[in-house]
């Protein structure tokens, strides 16, 4: 990638927004640690030393260690891969589900969009983490059972916000007019529906992600997640509640993880989405691309 698109990157997903700035950096530190997790941690993470057990933070073991002796600093950055890579693939999942559905509804209409808003509405009427409580206890625990629990619940916001845009898209002169110049169901979609709804798909994306991480916790927390002796940041704070006061670095450590990296998240997306909003450059180059289809069709 060229210096120039690097910024133009850059100046969209942070903008002249500091707090921003450091969202970004700091997810970058959290991905490069994960993956490089055995280059940063100084310990194996499933290592038991009973005569280390309880320690306190030191220059040894900046973050202390657990009840079994287990360097909790080396815990944290391996769980940071489980954090990760549930938020990620879980939001994958949800966009390409809720995606689909919200295409498909919004541009065929009638008895399909009533279906398919029919099924979102049912969706949307549990509570996203009891539904996935319920997953996960039909499905084997494990890292694919809390992506997919998690993709599976998640799917109907996405598909609810990209039919809106769609109903919006399709009145529009110039797809009217590629439909009435003979362009089939599938050209609309694919050239002129599926690239004006992208800016909007990476701000879902951006402010979706750590909305899962925070629900991988809740479920590592209850013990409906990635099971141990895999480190997972919300069964690290799981494992410590019972030590809150005699060794609070248990469960305080994790829980900066988890709030430090999903604010990150948050900041990141909430200015992309103010960025757009306000003709930022992936709003410019979607307001170029509307611009460059109208002449194209209408000439």
């Amino acid at each position: 990638m060229s210096g120039g698109r690097l910024k133009r990157l850059l100046e969209a997903l942070v903008g002249r927004s500091l707090l921003a700035g450091l969202g970004l950096s700091f997810i970058a530190v959290v991905v490069i640690v994960a993956l490089f997790a055995p280059l940063f941690a100084p310990y194996d993470p499933l290592e038991v030393d009973l005569t280390a057990s309880k320690l306190r933070p030191s220059p040894e073991h900046p973050f202390g260690t657990d009840d079994l002796g287990r360097d909790i600093f080396s815990r944290v950055i391996y769980g940071a891969r489980i954090s990760l890579s549930v938020g990620f693939l879980a939001t994958g999942l949800a966009l390409l589900i809720g995606f689909s559905f919200g295409l498909l509804s919004g541009y065929a209409g009638g008895a399909v969009d009533r279906a398919v808003m029919s099924l979102t509405d049912i969706t949307l009427a549990f509570p996203s983490l009891l539904l996935a409580i319920g997953v996960t206890i039909v499905l084997p625990p494990g890292i694919v059972t809390v992506f997919i629990a998690l993709g599976l619940v998640g799917w109907a916001s996405f598909a609810r916000i990209i039919r809106g845009l769609v109903l919006e898209l399709r009145e529009k002169e110039y797809v009217q007019a590629a439909r009435s110049a003979g362009s089939g169901g599938l050209g609309v979609v694919r050239r002129h529906l599926i690239p004006n709804c992208l800016p909007t798909v990476v701000v879902l994306a951006s402010l979706q992600v750590g909305s899962f991480m925070l629900a991988e916790a809740a479920l590592s927390f209850l013990g409906l997640g990635v099971q141990p002796p895999v480190p997972t940041w919300g069964g690290m704070v799981n494992e410590g509640r019972d030590f809150l006061l005699s060794a609070p670095w248990f469960s305080v450590f994790p829980g900066m993880a988890i709030a430090l990296t999903i604010l990150s998240f948050n900041v990141v997306g909430d200015t992309l989405r103010t960025n757009i909003s306000r003709g930022g450059s992936l709003g410019a180059v979607t307001d170029v691309r509307r611009r460059r289809e109208e002449k194209e069709v209408l000439a």
